[in-house]
């Protein structure tokens, strides 16, 4: 896609405080990886008046505008050494984001806790159609606006990295995103497996093999680490086997946590349509944000 010199970490904005607060975060994000950050901003009200005009296709990207500038103020203010590009996109938000070129897409959702129990089409369009990984930052509640961001020294220091470990096979890649967040924040990371009441003790576990759950395959589970912790020496990893089920383990986890790292698996179209099951539930009630990622 043309606009961005290279893969980068770009967030859509629609000016209201969930994508001022996804926009802060990708600040702190790009930061992190030493890439630069890109903000878009889709404008579908455009799209109307320019096919009431000319009949055609949406006109060229347009750089005036007011939002996008105090989007950039906003990302600036977070990460002043990061360079910034932002774009005002004719067309709807979902197929504006899913056509940037990106290592990871960045989007707000406006779901509360205590309120709404279901996230903006945006959020979940993004999440359940992207090639490279999302980040989703849900819109904090009141008591909880001031606590620190992924950019401050001490949400680095008092959070962690937790990857959800589901399915018969742990995801590499899931694993070495994780391990990747976890050393560019410096903290700790926990792999965490999720089982029914019936498959193991209402406690928690060191990894080891652990009578009914041998369908998870621990040693390739170990075996993922052991190499991960080889490529990022800094991160003190630890996994963990909770019992409960998958989406109330992992929001618990998510408490204290500087980013929770999930997985999508099925690409399909009926895949797609039930994306929300486990995510979908953790997208809205997490407390931290969370990264979704294609195993």
């Amino acid at each position: 896609m043309s606009g961005l010199p290279s893969p980068a970490v770009v967030v859509g904005t629609d000016g209201g405080a969930a994508g001022l607060a996804a926009v802060e975060w990708a600040a702190a994000e790009a930061a992190a990886r030493s890439c630069d950050l890109s903000i878009v901003h889709a404008q579908p009200a455009l799209v109307r008046a320019h096919q009431r005009r000319t009949g055609d296709g949406p006109p060229a990207h347009t750089s005036s505008d007011p939002l996008l500038e105090e989007a950039v103020g906003r990302a600036r203010a977070i990460a002043s050494d990061t360079t910034v590009h932002a774009r005002s996109v004719v067309g709807a938000a979902v197929p504006a984001l899913l056509g940037q070129r990106a290592d990871l897409l960045v989007v707000g959702n406006t779901a509360r806790r205590t309120g709404s129990r279901s996230g903006g089409p945006v959020c979940l369009g993004v999440a359940a159609y992207a090639m490279c990984p999302v980040a989703v930052v849900r819109l904090k509640s009141p008591e909880s606006a001031a606590a620190p961001g992924i950019g401050t020294r001490r949400r680095r220091e008092a959070g962690r990295v937790v990857v959800g470990i589901g399915g018969s096979s742990p995801s590499v890649s899931m694993l070495e995103f994780g391990f990747r967040a976890a050393a560019q924040r410096r903290v700790d990371l926990t792999a965490l497996v999720a089982r029914p009441p019936d498959l193991v003790d209402d406690v928690l576990h060191e990894v080891a093999p652990a009578v009914g759950v041998e369908s998870l395959s621990w040693p390739r589970l170990v075996t993922a680490i052991a190499r991960l912790r080889l490529a990022f020496p800094t991160v003190s990893a630890t996994t963990v086997c909770r019992h409960g089920s998958a989406a109330d383990v992992l929001v618990e986890e998510s408490d204290g946590a500087a980013l929770l790292v999930v997985g999508q698996r099925d690409r399909s179209v009926l895949g797609r349509r039930l994306f929300g099951s486990v995510t979908h539930s953790v997208l809205n009630r997490a407390d931290c944000p969370v990264a979704i990622v294609r195993r």
